[in-house]
């Protein structure tokens, strides 16, 4: 509420009259500005929050803004060591999220790729996965080692999947989502101290 305040203030400055008088083609002007470009993406994104809650929830107006925003940049993901994986994989009491965990680290995927593999699946002799509807919707087959397929039977001797793989709780005939693994990982992970 206050960034919003502070942002409206300086545009009410910059054009030395009420707000309500604005229009969207000096609005457009304002955000061509070199000072207001030279700002970062999320000062800019801030301005146009605060100028879209007044026009549309106090001044019940349209607002037709022709904005391009610094693209984001880039950050480097952190990885965590093989030690990091080991003792988040060892420690792990749960057969589903161990499962999970192991699935995913060891055949590189992708939560909306594990969650969606099925039963029929897996291919213990070829030892491979099939993934359907991967990246850019494109399907290909990943290579499983001795371990994660020990570990995908374990499990399955414990829950019997039939379809999916890793099935809702609550119905077996949905896959699980993936507020369902991020939360417990997350948890598990801050538990070991990553």
């Amino acid at each position: 509420c206050k960034s919003y305040c502070e942002h409206l203030l300086k545009l009410s400055h910059y054009f030395n009259k009420p707000l309500d008088l604005i229009t969207d083609d000096e609005l457009n002007i304002f955000f061509k500005d070199p000072a207001i470009r030279k700002l970062s993406r999320a000062s800019q994104k801030i301005q146009i929050n605060s100028i879209w809650f007044l026009f549309k929830n106090i001044l019940h107006r349209p607002l037709n803004l022709d904005i391009a925003l610094p693209k984001a940049k880039p950050r480097a993901p952190t990885y965590l060591s093989r030690d990091d994986i080991r003792r988040l994989i060892e420690s792990c009491t749960d057969m589903r999220l161990k499962t999970l965990i192991v699935v995913c680290y060891g055949c590189g995927l992708r939560i909306g790729e594990l969650l969606r593999i099925k039963v029929q699946d897996i291919d213990g002799q070829r030892k491979t996965i099939l993934i359907e509807h991967g990246k850019g919707d494109k399907s290909r087959y990943v290579v499983v080692s001795d371990s994660v397929l020990n570990q995908l039977r374990c499990y399955w001797k414990m829950y019997h999947p039939t379809g999916w793989m890793f099935y809702s709780r609550l119905l077996m005939d949905k896959p699980m989502s993936a507020s369902t693994f991020r939360k417990p990982l997350r948890k598990h992970a801050q538990a070991c101290g990553l």
